[in-house]
């Protein structure tokens, strides 16, 4: 999906800022400027981006430098965030906070390592990059309840995503994860009630970022 004419706006505000700032950080009175520019409890903490250090190991030649944001510009990542968790429905998979740090580190490549363009081509380019460090760091999970299921003689009985497997299948599973005191609670659990648990219920959990 293209980067919209919104993402296009905030873009072209955080770099207008960015540049704002650099230009005053670097005159004579820059000790009053920074004093009024970052006038709220916490002062300039959070307001800027650090060179991400992987990308930079692979070009040394490039002279390392933060990109320094003003209140407004830092907010702009969090709407453009928003917007794209929203067009590619990851509400469930992924937060803004971490969007966001994705964002911003391809930010910071796109316009000092890449050279990368602006307007939406640009734009799209960097977002799609973003998309991809943030599907890196997902990670899928299961979950397995233990059911009585009197009758079931299969070893996997599938219910749309989810699946009712034999005890023996899910150890088979799982068992490598488990230390051998795991697994010998969990095997006199299933063996303690008058009828044994033979079964468990499968949950398949679709891969998702660490804080979703």
């Amino acid at each position: 999906m293209s980067a919209s004419l919104d993402d296009v706006k905030d873009f072209d505000y955080i770099i207008s800022e960015a540049s704002r700032i650099d230009n005053e950080m670097n005159s004579s009175n820059f000790k009053q400027f920074y004093e009024k520019e970052y006038n709220r409890p916490l002062g300039s903490i959070g307001m800027t981006i650090n060179p991400p250090s992987e990308p930079l190991a692979a070009h040394k030649n490039i002279h390392q430098r933060q990109i320094h944001l003003s209140y407004a510009a830092n907010e702009k990542f969090y709407e453009i965030a928003a917007r794209f968790i929203k067009s590619h429905k990851l509400q469930m998979l992924v937060t803004i906070e971490e969007l966001v740090t994705n964002i911003k580190k391809s930010f910071y490549i796109h316009i000092f390592i890449d050279d990368g363009g602006d307007g939406a081509i640009g734009y799209t380019q960097l977002l799609n990059k973003s998309l991809k460090l943030t599907k890196k760091e997902m990670t899928k999970e299961e979950f397995y309840f233990p059911l009585l299921a009197h009758g079931c003689t299969k070893e996997r009985v599938s219910i749309g995503c989810t699946e009712i497997i034999s005890v023996e299948n899910m150890y088979s599973r799982i068992g490598n994860n488990l230390t051998p005191d795991q697994l010998s609670i969990a095997s006199k659990f299933c063996a303690a009630n008058k009828y044994p648990y033979e079964h468990f219920l499968r949950i398949p959990i679709s891969k998702r970022s660490k804080k979703s």
